[in-house]
């Protein structure tokens, strides 16, 4: 059984403490897979579809079609 600390952030807090089988680590989000299996794959022609806001090559913003629908 391990302790985690837990830090808020704000300097004028103590970080929190509590047992990790009181308070479990969340699964891993798949978005962390797929973009490390995207800095993997060495094809030049790949798109990162990944978090963020996608433009054209006019730097205009692109809504992916399915989104559209």
């Amino acid at each position: 059984m391990g302790t985690a600390v837990v830090s808020n952030g704000a300097s004028h807090h103590p970080p929190s403490s509590f047992l990790e089988d009181v308070v479990p680590q969340a699964p891993e989000d798949p978005l962390f897979g797929l973009m490390a299996a995207y800095r993997k794959d060495t094809y030049e022609g790949k798109v990162d579809l990944g978090i963020g806001a996608y433009r054209d090559n006019n730097a205009k913003p692109w809504v992916l079609p399915v989104v559209k629908m």
